[in-house]
């Protein structure tokens, strides 16, 4: 076989494995809110799955330590769908395509951390863009998300965020800039 034919065998795998990873990526978004509508659309399923369901969004399976948040969830989840449907306002985060790479922080070749902001790669005691979307994440007293790194903020836009301009300006945030 010729360097050429090598090359070319390499390539066409090397797509069939990215295919096979947008593919995976893509299910398991449509699962995890097909998951969550069928969780809190029919309730019971969310109280007999609560361990899958704590895990999606705080990474911990210990549902009896969510409990409590759980009329909280149920608003926030309307609000947002009343948001996708209507196509987001401003830079609303559930903009993320099915096939799109699980994501830990922005694209750094997007955008970059403002020199000026005081709390390194942390958002510090910044809760502004989660208050804005009323996230019942939030953990004020610690001035940290409680799904932080989770499947959920992950897949999600909250992991990726921010994606645009137009969010920053939206969210008001000052610890990145994009040119």
């Amino acid at each position: 076989m010729s360097q050429l034919e090598g090359y070319n065998a390499v390539a066409a795998f090397s797509s069939r494995g990215w295919r096979f990873l947008t593919l995976k990526w893509a299910l398991l978004r449509f699962f995890i809110q097909a998951y969550v509508v069928f969780c809190f659309g029919t309730v019971i399923g969310g109280l007999i799955s609560s361990p899958l369901i704590t895990y999606l969004f705080w990474g911990d399976h210990r549902f009896w330590r969510y409990v409590h948040l759980a009329p909280k969830l149920f608003p926030f989840l309307i609000r947002s769908l009343h948001l996708i449907i209507r196509g987001g306002t401003g830079g609303f985060l559930f903009s993320v395509p099915l096939t799109t790479h699980p994501a830990t922080g922005p694209d750094l070749d997007r955008v970059q951390l403002n020199p000026a902001w005081p709390y390194t790669n942390s958002c510090g005691p910044c809760t502004h863009c989660c208050d804005m979307i009323k996230c019942p994440l939030v953990d004020h007293t610690r001035s940290c998300c409680m799904g932080y790194n989770s499947l959920f903020w992950r897949y999600f836009n909250y992991g990726r965020f921010p994606t645009t301009k137009k969010q920053l300006d939206y969210y008001g945030c000052q610890k990145w800039l994009i040119g």
